[in-house]
């Protein structure tokens, strides 16, 4: 029976990047050519792979494919020396994408038991969201129907807000067979607005996710996304449209492709004119008796001036320069709507 059998050892391939190589990999054949049984151990070193056009690396590892009554089993395990994606990680669609991005009727008899850890962090960039990540699962089910368990860390991050980045502190996906397409995430993102501390938290799912934002000292939500856009601390010129504001927000988290970029979109115009010059809408004046209104400008990081009058002018104009020392001091000089001068120094302590 050795005609029937093939039998390769030391084998080595190299790639345009990378080399896989074979010690000992085993064929057999019926009488009329048919591979019945084959056993094939595979090391692989530094080999480049490109998936979707987005997601490229480098990957070592070793598998071992199988072949036995008809069906295929590859098991083994892979470690991601690097890679870069060049989409959204907190997209579900992408996910998706990545896992089932082909399907044949020969992927059917493909089983998978393989474990995937990354040696150096994933890195992740989009115009609104960079992290680097570690990952460490298992894909089992099939080559057409792959199951992913595990979970993404995000080592660090941010979210690239118009005003202000907001810094990530904790991140976590976590993938699980009974919900392959919708991981479960935790995050926390920080940063210090206009001595403000803001935090936004994600939880839930990535299909079903609960967003949160909270201000100490405090602001109300509408505010602190007001802040977060366009770095303003009175007025909200997102009152009118909490909803579509948040809707785009959302897009920007765990949008994709056409719905990012629409949202991109929608705040590049939004904002344009509102970059280092915003108008701040205000309330009825001291008196009662007309509106307010305001101009901020802000001409560094740590320099801010703002000049605030009611809408006849029939007072003062109200000029403030704010000189930020650190995220807890600041000093203040003043002139009010009576044309008095004075000057004030803001600390904080956190107890």
């Amino acid at each position: 029976r050795a005609h029937k059998s093939l039998v390769i050892t030391d084998m080595r391939a190299t790639l345009h990047k990378g080399t896989v190589t074979s010690k000992n990999a085993q064929l057999f054949f019926s009488d009329t050519g048919e591979l019945t049984y084959a056993h094939i151990p595979l090391q692989f070193h530094d080999v480049f792979v490109s998936w979707q056009k987005d997601l490229t690396g480098v990957l070592s590892g070793g598998v071992t494919a199988t072949l036995h009554q008809g069906e295929w089993r590859i098991q083994g395990a892979v470690t991601i020396d690097k890679a870069h994606l060049q989409n959204n990680l907190l997209s579900s669609k992408v996910q998706h994408d990545l896992l089932h991005a082909k399907r044949t009727a020969l992927g059917n008899v493909i089983n998978l038991n393989i474990r995937l850890s990354t040696h150096s962090p994933l890195m992740v960039k989009t115009p609104f969201f960079e992290a680097l990540c570690h990952m460490s699962g298992q894909i089992q089910g099939t080559a057409a129907h792959p199951r992913a368990s595990g979970t993404i860390e995000i080592e660090k991050g941010s979210f690239a807000f118009p005003y202000r980045p907001l810094y990530i502190t904790r991140g976590k996906l976590t993938l699980s067979e009974q919900q392959p397409d919708d991981p479960a995430i935790e995050l926390v993102a920080k940063n210090t607005l206009k001595k403000h501390s803001v935090t936004m938290q994600v939880a839930g799912s990535l299909q079903a996710p609960k967003i949160s934002f909270e201000a100490a000292p405090h602001l109300t939500e509408e505010n602190i996304l007001t802040l977060l856009l366009s770095g303003a601390e009175g007025g909200s010129f997102s009152a009118a449209v909490p909803a579509i504001v948040m809707m785009n927000i959302e897009s920007l988290l765990f949008g994709t492709g056409e719905n990012l970029t629409k949202a991109q979109q929608f705040f590049k115009t939004l904002l344009k004119p509102l970059k280092n010059v915003r108008i701040l809408p205000g309330g009825v004046d001291a008196d009662g008796k007309g509106l307010q209104g305001a101009i901020e400008v802000d001409i560094n990081d740590r320099l801010r001036a703002k000049a605030q009058n009611n809408l006849d002018l029939s007072q003062e104009t109200q000029v403030e320069v704010e000189y930020v020392i650190s995220d807890d001091m600041s000093v203040k000089a003043v002139r009010d709507d009576k044309g008095s001068l004075g000057g004030e120094l803001e600390m904080r302590w956190k107890f």
